[in-house]
């Protein structure tokens, strides 16, 4: 089920061999990810997606009679590692699609010695976010970010958004993260209190939620983590919180995951916590209702990978799939590096068929557009959003590290 995205072989043939990763029966590409490491399976479904995606363009026929297949590698949370996984898959695969690392900057080195092999894959390194000559995300996501949260927490919370606590895994890429969300943050006036970095393998953070409350937080902004460990700062907070303290605002965009609410415990547990997100509600029956990309990203994860957990992850790297086979589409059957690298360098707006917000893919510009939402009794529901659709307001914030 779903609209046609393949397409036949053509009658005189597909050229067969045409390059690195190309047979006339199939194109390979690569996934490097963080499967391993100091949390184990931290990225692991940045695979599952394209594997859910490519599954489904295969059931109609591949693309120009070749099917797809993905190669995955673990980059074991670790620079060399990351860079050793690039240098290995390189002369073997077509392209990279859907990978995910924290430590994505060492393989873009490896990727700019190698300036004809396109990487369709969520930027989380500076140096990788900054990459116009080969890097493709489905998503645009430079250095900076968008403001219109922000200012319309600012608008609603007054001064809450004064006291301002966060923590944060002391990871360059999350680092950075932190600092470039915070920073559009404050240009709708809001004010920490408290940054917190913690070591990469915590999963306590008793010190850091004590000296939270001891400072007189009124807010807590969690992203640059990870769904488990922001319930784990939740359930800290809520067994040490007195007085007002059980009035803190929990803004925690992380918290979008189809396994929070059993981490944290209960539906009570994370009842008013409320985030944003810049893609749609991508594990939730509403938008699956309202969505048709959300709908058949559902559907072919379940056919794919159906006991795992829908997840970011999975979600972004089924949308940098779905890039890939349109602009395999756009080159035709002749399929090379050089170009498919052409091809790509003329697509201005994408949006996954709605999956994600609106960005300039070779223009390496990002949208403004997101979604609010609220937990409420065991739910994620929208905010002051369109049920089909993204909030556009406010403005992009670049940060200049």
């Amino acid at each position: 089920a779903g609209p046609a995205v393949g397409a036949p072989a053509p009658s005189g043939g597909n050229g067969g061999a045409t390059d690195v990763g190309v047979t006339g029966t199939e194109i390979v590409v690569g996934n490097v990810a963080d499967r391993s490491g100091p949390v184990p399976g931290l990225f692991q479904a940045a695979s599952y997606g394209a594997e859910a995606y490519f599954a489904y363009v295969n059931s109609q026929g591949g693309v120009f009679g070749r099917k797809l297949k993905l190669v995955g590698a673990d980059s074991q949370t670790d620079c060399t590692a990351n860079q050793n996984a690039h240098v290995n898959l390189i002369p073997k695969v077509f392209a990279f699609v859907g990978s995910f690392s924290l430590y994505d900057d060492c393989g873009n080195k490896v990727m700019l010695d190698h300036p004809d092999v396109a990487d369709l894959s969520y930027a989380l390194g500076p140096q990788t976010k900054a990459n116009t000559v080969n890097s493709f995300p489905p998503q645009v996501a430079p250095l900076g970010y968008q403001n219109g949260m922000f200012c319309y927490w600012a608008k609603k919370y007054g001064d809450k958004i004064k006291n301002v606590g966060s923590i944060y895994a002391n990871i360059p890429a999350v680092v950075t993260s932190h600092k470039m969300i915070k920073h559009a943050a404050e240009s709708c006036g809001w004010t920490w209190k408290d940054e917190i970095a913690v070591g990469a393998t915590d999963t306590t953070f008793n010190a850091a939620v004590n000296k939270m409350q001891r400072d007189g937080v009124t807010l807590i902004f969690t992203v640059a983590s990870n769904a488990q460990n922001a319930a784990e700062m939740k359930r800290e907070w809520d067994a040490q919180a007195s007085g007002d303290q059980k009035n803190a605002l929990w803004v925690v965009p992380i918290a979008y995951a189809s396994d929070f609410i059993e981490r944290i415990g209960s539906p009570a547990a994370a009842e008013g916590i409320i985030g944003h997100n810049l893609y749609a509600m991508f594990f939730g029956a509403e938008d699956a209702k309202n969505v048709p990309e959300v709908a058949l990203f559902q559907q072919w994860m379940k056919r794919v990978h159906p006991r795992d957990a829908i997840e970011l992850y999975a979600m972004y790297s089924w949308a940098a799939a779905k890039l890939f086979v349109q602009e395999l589409r756009a080159v035709g059957p002749r399929l090379t590096r050089k170009a498919f690298i052409e091809a790509i360098r003329k697509v201005h707006s994408f949006d996954a068929g709605g999956l994600l917000n609106e960005s300039d893919i070779a223009g390496h510009k990002p949208g403004n557009c997101y979604v609010m939402w609220i937990i409420h009794n065991g739910n994620y529901v929208r905010v002051d959003t369109p049920p089909d659709k993204f909030r556009c307001d406010g403005t992009f914030v670049p940060y200049q590290g």
